[in-house]
């Protein structure tokens, strides 16, 4: 089984949610179409989740590549040039 990427898990969510609403609607028996409600709308949380994971993950590598140019390497920098 191959890995799934994040946003690969997103669309299986919602696919997985739109699924379960279906079936939630052709249910008849309540405690059966409460289940399938239930079920939809964790799938729907998750890929809410995962979205904002998604999001915060794209955006993060330019931030910290600012930081690490900004202030760890000059930090080194000015250490290693101070005099003995």
């Amino acid at each position: 089984m191959m890995p799934y990427s994040l946003k690969e898990h997103v669309a299986e969510c919602y696919r997985r949610a739109d699924e379960y609403g279906r079936l939630h609607q052709r249910a008849s028996n309540s405690k059966e179409r409460e289940t399938l409600w239930f079920t939809r709308q964790h799938f729907l949380l998750l890929a809410g989740v995962l979205e904002r994971k998604l999001s915060k993950l794209q955006a993060a590598p330019r931030r910290s590549v600012g930081k690490l140019r900004s202030g760890g390497v000059r930090r080194h920098l000015s250490k290693a040039a101070r005099p003995l």
